[in-house]
């Protein structure tokens, strides 16, 4: 075979020996560009069909049916972190079928409060028992539901479908969910930062004689049942205090679980490390739960 100059490459040398030097130099850069092509085909198949197992089960606004916002959102600055809220009231328990309705209702509740003007539903995301993270405004935007406008600034919010009656305690799943909704927010730029609401350090200081250990009470309206509690017992600070008023009761005892979870699964030194007494207002029973939740734990993180 005759050797074009005009080629780029050495000359191939002469005789039998050089002739057999440049074949197998041929052949191994063919072989080279053939496991190059497998390689990008399997590449390409694992992210085509197959699915990390922790891969995060994502749910856009489209997915769910979200309606169209009322009003302009403020865009997300720089939070230092995230709240975990629950919905307060009444949850049914059912097939993940519903769950998009569940997140539909909300939003059409916020929409309609026109105590709080939203213009959509308050959480930045929300998570069901089935470990799907349902974008709610989306971490493009600030989030409504952390009480007023410097907690909202500072912190994101995680929703958990869960409520004080009817289907009150988390799945695996959803504590799973939790974890990937945080971790997603923090790919988005939110801090890693576990900060304490004001309201929530004064409560400490003025009951810091009272108990030695802090403890999360609510008041619980008429309208509402007390959610049994006797499966939280011996879990640091959620046993009601003996002297608690009758209209007292547990409202975030699932949330020092799921945090207990997190830190037996990843041993995080950012997780909720105890809760903090906070007594309700007289607003309506909704608000005081979203209040509550939206300032008065520790952030749930992943460090």
């Amino acid at each position: 075979m005759a050797f074009d100059s005009a080629l780029p490459g050495p000359a191939p040398r002469k005789g039998v020996l050089g002739n057999a030097f440049w074949q197998r130099s041929s052949n191994r850069k063919l072989l080279m560009l053939i496991r190059l092509a497998v390689l990008a085909l399997l590449v390409c198949y694992q992210h085509t069909f197959i699915q990390p197992a922790e891969a995060i089960k994502f749910v856009s606004r489209k997915q769910w049916g979200a309606k169209l916002v009322k009003s302009s959102m403020s865009p997300v600055g720089n939070p230092k972190g995230v709240k975990i809220h629950y919905t307060g009231g009444y949850i049914s328990k059912g097939s993940h079928s519903k769950c998009a309705g569940k997140t539909r209702a909300i939003q059409t509740q916020h929409q309609n409060d026109k105590a709080n003007g939203w213009g959509d539903i308050a959480y930045t995301l929300a998570v069901c028992q089935h470990g799907c993270v349902f974008e709610a405004r989306g971490a493009k935007y600030r989030t409504g539901a952390n009480g007023n406008a410097e907690l909202n600034r500072n912190h994101q919010s995680v929703l958990a479908l869960v409520g004080s009656a009817g289907d009150t305690t988390p799945s695996k799943a959803m504590i799973q969910g939790i974890k990937d909704a945080v971790t997603y927010l923090r790919s988005k730029g939110v801090g890693k930062e576990v900060e304490e609401a004001e309201e929530e350090e004064e409560e400490e200081e003025e009951e810091e004689e009272e108990e030695e250990e802090v403890v999360v009470v609510v008041e619980e309206p008429q309208s509402h049942p007390k959610p049994n509690t006797s499966s939280f017992q011996g879990l640091r600070g959620s046993t009601a205090s003996q002297g608690a008023a009758s209209s007292r009761q547990w409202v975030s005892a699932w949330l020092l679980r799921a945090a207990a979870r997190i830190r037996k699964d990843q041993d995080h030194s950012g997780l909720m490390r105890t809760a903090h007494r906070t007594r309700s207002g007289s607003r309506s029973w909704d608000i005081r739960a979203r209040m509550l939740m939206g300032g008065l734990e520790r952030q749930v993180g992943l460090s």
